[in-house]
């Protein structure tokens, strides 16, 4: 077999998952044959969980390859080799099924289909683990360059088997899916960027409000987990009112208002891809879109001109965006507080306004502070999946 290397993507850690699906199978359906695999790329070739009995330098074409070819023993026989030679670290799945139970019974009273079971919680294995229903989202964080490169893709070959083994027997994932990100320092919205394009989005549940998700086209999935709490809240809070969230991504917040009984909600982005995703959270949880309005705009200039009032206004800016459909880039940091004073100019008479950022330098301007009536409300919003990684974000109500 001569699969595809990631070199056209740049982008080769990727495909570990398909290498892994293709180690699977081989183990699980051609025991006794033999198999060669063509890759220019090591880690690839680990990622099967197979020995090569053999291994070929060649060139494909200006491409320097090897050819690995393996003997296809039984997942019995796989399994006892790879005890004999220490390929698995129990450690690591442990801790999977440690975190899973510790959550699992509050998660389930609260209707939450996903959730992060595990966030760098042992040194020597720098991932996340997010389960969305029956499936894996992996997230592996770039290792600093002090790390050796082949422990580290010998790690990731245990995070990944550990993790397929997870979905199968806890998660009771009958074609067990894990995907696979590399997770590195990015800036603005980076991490919306695209991957690939298989379309292959999943309903999950939370609370009342079914979501889309898409673990495979983008870097994030469509939901971001730890902003779980605020979205309940509001749900709460919102019946019969109207809401207006600001860089609404795929809209889950405005979705769970509706469902909470939002008289009506506004959600706007500069993203086509995302306005649509959020469309269709709307459509599959069968909100009239008369009082559940898109609209594709510029946040920072739409606040400047509006004279719509909201009761709820939610605002989750990127930290930094640089974007050619904007006029001039926005630091949070920096601009802030001008995005602050132009949403609070929005609110009637006993208006929120909750803010949000993943920015972990952040801090609330003094003067916003004394014009407002601030209640910083981070600890509170931080979900118990989270408790680990408390500066994932930071979160103020303002009236």
């Amino acid at each position: 077999v001569n699969p595809p290397y990631g070199e056209r993507l740049d982008r080769p850690y990727t495909l570990i998952p398909i290498y892994a699906s293709m180690g699977e199978f081989f183990r699980n359906q051609c025991k006794g044959w033999n198999a060669a695999v063509l890759t220019s790329d090591e880690r690839l070739a680990r990622a099967t969980g197979l020995k090569a009995a053999k291994i070929n330098a060649l060139s494909n074409g200006p491409i320097k390859t090897k050819l690995y070819q393996f003997n296809i023993f039984s997942e019995r026989e796989h399994a006892e080799g790879a005890k004999r030679e220490s390929n698995d670290d129990p450690a690591f799945y442990n801790r999977l099924l440690k975190n899973n139970k510790k959550l699992k019974r509050q998660f389930k009273s609260q209707k939450v289909e996903a959730y992060r079971v595990y966030d760098r919680d042992i040194p020597e294995y720098a991932f996340s683990v997010d389960v969305y229903g029956d499936r894996i989202h992996l997230q592996e964080w770039e290792p600093p360059k002090t790390v050796d490169k082949a422990a580290a893709d010998k790690r990731t070959g245990i995070a990944l088997r550990s993790c397929r083994r997870f979905a199968k027997e806890v998660l009771q994932s009958s074609t067990p899916r894990v995907a696979l990100k590399e997770r590195r320092r990015r800036k603005g919205r980076d991490q919306y960027e695209k991957i690939q394009e298989s379309k292959s989005y999943f309903k999950i549940q939370e609370g009342a409000a079914t979501l889309l998700i898409n673990t495979d086209d983008y870097l994030d999935t469509g939901l971001f987990l730890d902003h779980r709490p605020i979205r309940l809240q509001l749900a709460r809070e919102a019946e019969g009112k109207s809401l207006l969230n600001l860089f609404c991504y795929t809209a889950s917040v405005s979705v769970h208002a509706a469902l909470g009984g939002a008289a009506r909600t506004k959600s706007i982005d500069m993203s086509n891809t995302y306005l649509d995703w959020a469309r269709r959270n709307f459509s599959v949880n069968k909100l009239d879109p008369r009082y559940h309005e898109l609209e594709r705009a510029d946040c920072v200039k739409w606040l400047e001109a509006s004279s719509e009032r909201f009761d709820i206004i939610f605002m989750d800016p990127p930290a930094y965006s640089r974007s050619k459909k904007m006029e001039q880039d926005l630091d949070i940091q920096r601009d802030h507080p001008s995005l602050i004073r132009s949403a609070m100019n929005l609110l009637t008479r006993g208006g929120r306004l909750y803010f949000s950022t993943n920015l972990r330098s952040f801090e609330l301007d003094s003067e916003v502070s004394e014009q407002f009536k601030v209640k910083d409300l981070t600890d509170a919003s931080i979900p118990p999946d989270f408790k680990r990684a408390k500066a994932i974000h930071k979160l103020f109500r303002l009236e």
